[in-house]
């Protein structure tokens, strides 16, 4: 017995384009200083979630150390280095974001 159900089929003509998922969603990343940026974004924000998430496990271990001081210093130290290390990568932001932005404009000297 044979069952004839209608089937969509989904196919390309010969005159379609193929969109580039790099220019898509979020702006155009058809140079390489594009992609950086974007990849520099992500991970900027990337970091920035995961020390939101460190800031909050060391105030936790401060506030439930019941006077222990070895849980205390872990705390501390623990909002110590990502205070260092959100100051770290924010200046490496910036510095980045400089550096590209004057690599698309006029502003380096160029030797001919």
């Amino acid at each position: 017995m044979v069952y004839l159900i209608p089937v969509r089929v989904l196919a390309f003509s010969l005159t379609s384009t193929i969109k580039n998922p790099l220019t898509q969603g979020g702006g155009p990343m058809t140079t390489p200083g594009g992609l950086y940026a974007r990849f520099a974004v992500l991970m900027t924000t990337l970091s920035g979630v995961i020390c939101l998430v460190m800031i909050i496990y060391g105030g936790f271990l401060i506030l439930s150390s019941r006077g222990q001081d070895e849980q205390i210093e872990k705390g501390k130290q623990i909002l110590i280095w990502c205070a260092i290390g959100m100051i770290t990568i924010a200046s490496a932001y910036v510095i980045a974001n400089f550096y590209l932005t004057a690599a698309n404009s006029d502003m380096l000297i160029r030797s001919r």
